[in-house]
């Protein structure tokens, strides 16, 4: 279901973002992979280690790494 969902969400992002360009409106997504929240904490190391085989950077992200792109995002830099 998390899966199919995010899917969902960048596809109406890509549609949105073709769509309302002619009218110079930009659409942008933010889509997170695996951040550290007090849900992943409660994920064994076994867990932990199997997700960051898949995880270019071997490292997982923290929240401000989101904030910090929603941020740029949502102003006019």
């Amino acid at each position: 279901n998390y899966s199919a969902s995010k899917a969902g969400i960048i596809g109406m992002s890509k549609s949105l973002a073709i769509e309302y360009s002619k009218k110079k409106i930009t659409i942008n997504l933010v889509s997170p992979g695996f951040i550290v929240s007090p849900m992943t904490d409660k994920l064994t190391e076994a867990q932990k280690n199997k997700m960051l085989e898949n995880i270019p950077m071997k490292k997982f992200g923290e929240p401000n790494d989101v904030a910090n792109i929603v941020y740029f995002l949502s102003s006019n830099e």
